[in-house]
């Protein structure tokens, strides 16, 4: 049976989404592959990797691997000035070349998801052949949307040639890691990360798309879908104000997401009423972690003075390594 390889970083904060983007991909994707996840990490508990192995190996096509980098990049995300909702594990990204030489291609997908879709399509679409570093998702835009206002922000920090290579969502990228390894492109991604800590706005993604650039091609449009796309794409002319997609296709892609990305601060596991949360929990019930969950939730719910702030907190996995951390 041929491999799909699939690398994820993320902290112990994060096991719970972890669950949910491992359950709802294994299930979605073609049974005609072997998936091969791999988690790159510094602090996540036994405990919490046991978990996830029995989740990943109650599908007869998946296994798991936890590898530990031993928090290689804490002082340069010590000193990245944009953290937003990031934690340090962002930049194991750039490992994956020489990490993974027994590859010649990777998924690599955050964990912050649900997925809908068959992820091998977009794998075995990917010629490693061909003169790309990576294949990754275009991104959507909606004229006059803060989206757009965002994106424009960055003219402030990068120039405007700098600004034309941010091309591919950080969310969802496969990498030719052959081509990447030939080129030193991990190197290249430290040195650049480290030269311009000060201006990142998305650290990992501006600098994988400014050193990639232009050996970039595009996944499918409904490869990832951002949640945030559903409040800005209400009506037929918000349709019409799409930025890269005919309307009529934009109405294909939200509606048939391969990878549902909860971008943003608007996490269901901190705000259980955003955009498109009950998919989440709807798959969260599937697994063995809903409890969990719950139990986390309890404990939040007695010791909370404050309802208003309840939801504005990580919730860590495992109740013996409880850390209370404020959203940014």
């Amino acid at each position: 049976m041929n491999q799909i390889p699939v690398m994820h970083c993320f902290n112990n904060n994060y096991v719970i989404p972890a669950a949910v983007s491992f359950f709802s991909m294994l299930k979605n994707s073609s049974k005609d592959f072997e998936y091969i996840l791999y988690v790159l990490h510094s602090d996540i508990v036994p405990e919490n990797q046991t978990k996830l192995q029995k989740l990943v190996t109650s599908f007869s096509n998946a296994k798991i691997e936890f590898i530990n980098v031993e928090n290689k990049f804490k002082d340069l995300f010590t000193k990245t000035k944009n953290k937003a909702h990031y934690s340090e594990e962002i930049y194991n990204k750039f490992l994956a070349p020489n990490m993974f030489k027994q590859y010649d291609k990777i998924i690599i997908t955050d964990v912050d998801v649900v997925f809908l879709g068959d992820i091998s399509e977009d794998f075995v679409k990917f010629d490693t052949n061909e003169d790309f570093y990576l294949s990754g998702h275009a991104g959507i835009g909606k004229k006059s949307s803060w989206v757009e206002k965002y994106n424009k922000k960055y003219t402030k920090s990068f120039t405007d040639e700098e600004s034309k290579k941010l091309k591919t969502c950080g969310g969802y990228w496969i990498f030719n890691l052959e081509k990447m390894r030939k080129d030193n492109l991990e190197e290249k991604f430290i040195e650049f990360a480290n030269a311009n800590y000060k201006r990142l706005r998305q650290p990992e993604q501006d600098t994988v798309n400014i050193i990639c650039y232009p050996k970039m091609k595009y996944m499918r449009p409904n490869a990832l879908v951002c949640t945030y796309l559903y409040d800005i794409f209400k009506t037929e002319s918000d349709y019409t104000q799409c930025t890269n997609l005919a309307p009529n296709v934009l109405k294909q892609v939200l509606t048939n997401p391969v990878q549902l990305h909860y971008a943003t601060g608007n996490k269901p596991w901190l705000k259980p009423g955003c955009t498109k949360s009950e998919i989440w929990f709807e798959y969260l019930a599937q697994t063995d972690f809903l409890k969990d969950y719950l139990n986390i939730l309890e404990g939040k719910l007695s010791k909370s003075n404050k309802r208003k702030d309840l939801f504005k907190i990580k919730f860590p996995f495992s109740r013996k390594k409880l850390v209370i951390q404020k959203e940014i």
